[in-house]
């Protein structure tokens, strides 16, 4: 299994983030789904949320809170551009992306 590791991080609305790796793919990781172990609790605070980082290996929060850079990939689902005329996707999350087929697209 290759390893691909974070060189650009951004929170999202509903405890998610956009991160681009070290292959140039842009994937969304749902951080909600942990928010209810013990170790990840704190990034239920909004603002504690958004202090997400790059560190060399991975991404971190306030506290050093972190999660493996495989974990953050493999668990992750792609984003597809597509073009704005396109009318075959499904009206946009409250972010503005679009999810279909587990892959998530940016208009």
């Amino acid at each position: 299994m290759d390893s691909f590791f974070p060189i650009e991080v951004k929170p999202l609305e509903s405890y998610r983030l956009i991160i681009t790796f070290d292959n140039e793919e842009q994937r969304i990781f749902d951080v909600a789904p942990y928010l209810n172990d013990d170790y990840f609790a704190p990034l239920r605070n909004p603002a504690i949320f958004k202090t997400v980082r790059v560190t060399p290996l991975t991404v971190e929060w306030a506290g050093g809170i972190d999660i493996c850079p495989d974990e953050l990939y493999y668990n992750s689902k792609p984003v597809v551009r597509i073009q704005a005329g396109d009318r075959l996707l499904p009206e946009p999350h409250e972010d503005g992306f679009f999810i279909k087929n587990q892959k998530t697209y940016l208009p």
